[in-house]
């Protein structure tokens, strides 16, 4: 019985093993021969990470002769890991490459020269002999140059091959490098860092960004090579991390790649370059990308194809997939983080608060209060909502805004003096109906500013999503209770009055838009809108609420009609 049970279930043991899906083969050119700098390739396939997913990951030595994005291009491999200049530079309009994910946050190129009576500062490296690999670092080395010497002609190139080390063999003045192994190289074999000249890039205004993964764009209009590229950048992410975290493993895994790669020289490797990755690695600022762009654009205006100015080299779709990443996207949350810090949105809350503080000043008159009660009234009523959210809020938002930029502090000074010398000029002024019309301005504009701006300042400071609507309903109505406290005045808003309900249904319209705007990754149209459109609506609806006089009905705590009549 036994038996014939057992040969059955080996069967199919063995049939599943037959028919199991072999792994998917994903090529990646690594831009360089295999080194420390690549550590979290090997850390995830030594781990199996990429196994686990069902990918046959090859990694592909490079050299300074073949460029990676080349490679992708002629579809040799799936995958290039390259710099971030050289795929704006590189790029095309019948194969555009994009960067799915970000290594490196920052550059690590130099140009490594052996000092001397003739190279003592950056105007001696003209006319030299400078050693490049043939991509990426020969861009970035001319435009250095062309930075000191516009049209210089007497500067002579020479290639570089990996592990060549040209300004000791004599075959170059200068050779272009990376912090974490040309650097430590040139040490190694003898010299002293006192005698090497270094300049970098960015001593000349070129910005560029290290090893970011390229693909094709036309590949993930493909379903099947999408989710094949963001297992792979998950595991990739996983296998960074562990790197680390557990730097003697990762740099035993870097040494099983090839048994002649140095032990001391791949140590001092590893530890440069891991300075060089984010806690967040794979994720691509849209700042550093900006400034890179901006960059090219200035020292590379006759390289840089058309298709690098009009469309996103980048896209965050296939990091926000291999991290099953929900909410707002990273890009939607950076264009609304510009939008805000921007100077003209400053003003125009400004600007709306500042309506408030002549309503509180307005109010103090009435109620007799003296220069000093009018400016307490006129702070509370226009920061005091601020305040409470801001403390609410913590992190970023301390010290409070109004500390840090005494902008609106100084304006508020200004009104309420302003408005009491006004006052004691014409008394008659402050009773005048126009200017308590104008006064109900924060009931329209200003409440749908100060509301969204509220909503924004929250997301901005990475609140959940449950309490963007709280912070704006603070931002409206907080002040107004405060004032309302010190003039010894019952707040009207929990009577029964419907108020900064108003600004919490429009930051859930806010939020709702941005959700919208999370599928459009490349453009801020989008975030803008959704600003403009829950601005409309919070002020339309406040208004209707204002005209139609609605108020909560008795069963839910609002005022009994019967008894009043």
């Amino acid at each position: 019985m036994v038996k014939r049970l057992l040969v059955p279930l080996l069967f199919l043991l063995c049939a599943s093993g037959l028919l199991a899906e072999p792994a998917r083969e994903l090529k990646v050119q690594l831009g360089w021969a295999h080194q420390a700098s690549y550590a979290g390739f090997y850390m995830a396939d030594s781990k199996k990470y990429y196994e686990a997913k069902g990918l046959d990951v090859v990694l592909v030595e490079g050299s300074g002769q073949i460029n990676p994005l080349r490679e992708l291009q002629a579809g040799k491999v799936d995958v290039a890991v390259s710099q971030m200049n050289d795929a704006l530079l590189n790029n095309s309009a019948d194969k555009p490459v994009v960067n799915i994910a970000q290594i490196f946050s920052d550059s690590a190129m130099l140009l490594i020269c052996r000092g001397g009576p003739n190279l003592k500062e950056a105007k001696d490296i003209v006319g030299k002999r400078i050693a490049v690999a043939e991509w990426g670092d020969a861009d970035l080395v001319r435009a250095m140059i062309q930075n000191i010497s516009p049209g210089d002609s007497l500067t002579r190139y020479v290639p570089r091959s990996p592990g060549q080390m040209a300004i000791n063999d004599g075959s170059a003045d200068c050779m272009s490098a990376v912090s974490f192994n040309g650097y430590w190289s040139a040490l190694e074999t003898g010299l002293h860092a006192k005698d090497l000249f270094l300049l970098k890039p960015r001593d000349f205004g070129i910005q560029d960004m290290g090893d970011g993964l390229y693909v094709l764009r036309e590949r993930l209009e493909s379903a099947e090579f999408r989710k094949m590229i963001s297992e792979f950048l998950a595991a990739t992410i996983m296998g960074w991390k562990d790197a680390k975290t557990d730097r003697s493993q990762a740099l035993t895994i870097t040494l099983q790649q090839n048994p002649k790669l140095d032990y001391f020289h791949q140590q001092n490797m590893l530890e440069t370059v891991l300075d060089l990755v984010p806690g967040n690695v794979g994720l691509l600022n849209l700042n550093d990308y900006s400034r890179v762009r901006d960059s090219a654009k200035l020292n590379f205006p006759n390289q840089i194809p058309e298709i690098s100015l009009k469309e996103n080299v980048w896209t965050h779709s296939i990091w926000s997939e291999s991290q099953h990443q929900g909410g707002l996207t990273p890009a939607t949350l950076h264009y609304l983080k510009t939008l805000s810090d921007s100077t003209w949105v400053t003003w125009l809350f400004i600007t709306g608060l500042m309506v408030y503080a002549l309503a509180g000043t307005l109010i103090a008159i009435d109620f007799g209060f003296d220069l000093w009660g009018r400016l307490v009234c006129a702070y509370l009523t226009c920061m005091g909502g601020g305040v409470v959210r801001d403390y609410f809020i913590g992190g970023e938002r301390l010290p409070l805004k109004f500390i840090a930029d005494p902008a609106l502090p100084i304006c508020v000074l200004i009104l309420v003096v302003s408005v009491t010398l006004l006052n004691s000029w014409k008394p008659e002024l402050g009773k005048h109906r126009t200017l308590h019309r104008f006064v109900n301005l924060p009931e329209y504009l200003g409440f749908g500013i100060v509301a969204i701006y509220g909503a924004i300042v929250s997301i901005n400071a990475g609140m959940s999503m449950l309490w963007v609507p709280l912070c704006a309903a603070s931002s409206i109505a907080g002040g107004g209770i405060l004032r309302d406290i010190v003039i010894n005045r019952e707040p009207v808003n929990f009577r029964g009055k419907i108020f900064e309900e108003a600004a919490i249904v429009g930051a859930i319209v806010l939020v709702g838009l941005l959700y919208v705007a999370n599928h459009f990754e490349g453009s801020p149209v989008p975030v803008y809108l959704a600003i403009l459109t829950s601005i409309v609506f919070t002020i339309s609806l406040h208004t209707l609420i204002l005209r139609r006089g609605w108020l909560y009905p008795a069963w839910l705590g609002g005022p009994d009609k019967s008894s009043t009549e």
